[in-house]
């Protein structure tokens, strides 16, 4: 986690949001492009990652158990905590369907630069994107009964 350069980064910028410390026109421009191009390289890594990706010798039990996690275990652990919490209506709404989202595509950029499985990781946020087109729906019918 030392090592981690988005810790130090949001350290930096809490301290200049806390003490109204105003960046250079310039700085900000720049920081805005970075920002905007953002999505677009983090879908360019995750498709360059699937067209590496060997389908048949990566569906695994592993991959399996992810995808059920993302889309079962998941938002059943989050309708359970918001019921013992005690939140209600349009605040647990909003809070099941948005941790009910498919995986993000920031684990893929993770997965790169600390190592690990990058073809579990890539195969798991690209099939958990598909499935939420069926089961987001779902869910936020489910939800607006909270």
């Amino acid at each position: 986690m030392a090592r981690n350069p988005l810790i130090y980064a949001a350290v930096i910028g809490l301290i200049l949001y806390f003490f109204r410390i105003p960046l250079p026109s310039s700085l900000q421009d720049g920081f805005k492009l970075i920002g905007g191009a953002y999505a677009a390289i983090v879908l360019l890594m995750l498709d360059m990652q699937l067209k590496k990706t060997n389908w048949r010798n990566s569906i695994r039990q592993e991959l399996w158990i992810a995808i059920v996690m993302r889309i079962v275990g998941v938002p059943l652990l989050s309708w359970l905590s918001l019921t013992l919490i005690g939140i209600h209506g349009l605040e647990a709404s909003v809070l099941l369907v948005q941790s009910s989202m498919p995986s993000a595509i920031n684990s893929v950029v993770l997965m790169e630069k600390y190592g690990g499985d990058k073809e579990l990781v890539a195969l798991t946020v690209a099939i958990s994107t598909v499935a939420s087109f069926l089961y987001l729906p779902i869910i936020i019918y489910w939800s607006s009964g909270l």
